[in-house]
């Protein structure tokens, strides 16, 4: 796995071109981030080290793709979701929005740093509670605490119904709706 690991890392930096650095500086912090995860897992080989790679690929995309909608020029993910989903475009939601999406930025890489401290210094027990269970429940939390914290900043009532219905549509992509601006 060792070979395995170190080529799977040399290929996500051959496809990193130096026009990218510029061009898109959280694409390639991301890609480096992982790739230096893998050299860390590779480092502290463990006969099963490729099963800690998926938490740390999972969580580095939703940075990924929270992040990339803070560069300049792009709608906010959190500020189209309220576009689209609630009709809300206030500058006060789009600025509530945007830094709802910054915090959903800095919760995926708190989240990126722990994967990869418990994959080199934890039990392979403590790793699996982590990233197969505690993860998936701080992440409910986080996005229960902020819709609490949203509808009562906001004094907004239905809000997850809503939500829940527009996703559910069947007619339509909702998706497009959300990412049409990119």
């Amino acid at each position: 796995p060792i070979p395995a690991i170190v080529v799977l890392a040399a290929l996500l930096l051959s496809y990193v071109r130096i026009g990218t650095w510029i061009k898109k500086p959280l694409f390639t912090t991301a890609v480096f981030g992982l790739v230096l995860a893998l050299i860390i897992i590779a480092a502290s080989y463990k006969s099963f080290a490729i099963l800690y790679l998926p938490p740390i690929i999972i969580t580095s995309s939703l940075l990924w793709f929270f992040a990339r909608t803070l560069l300049p020029g792009k709608e906010p993910l959190i500020s189209a979701i309220a576009r689209v989903v609630f009709n809300e475009s206030s500058d006060d939601v789009k600025q509530y929005t945007r830094r709802v999406t910054e915090l959903w930025c800095w919760f995926f890489v708190a989240m990126l740093v722990e994967i990869i401290s418990l994959s080199v210094f934890a039990s392979p027990f403590i790793w699996s509670l982590f990233c197969n269970l505690l993860n998936y429940l701080f992440i409910a939390v986080f996005f229960l605490a902020e819709y609490v914290y949203r509808c009562y900043r906001f004094k907004l009532t239905g809000m997850l119904i809503k939500m829940i219905a527009f996703f559910m549509q069947v007619e339509q992509n909702p998706w497009e709706q959300l990412l049409k601006k990119d």
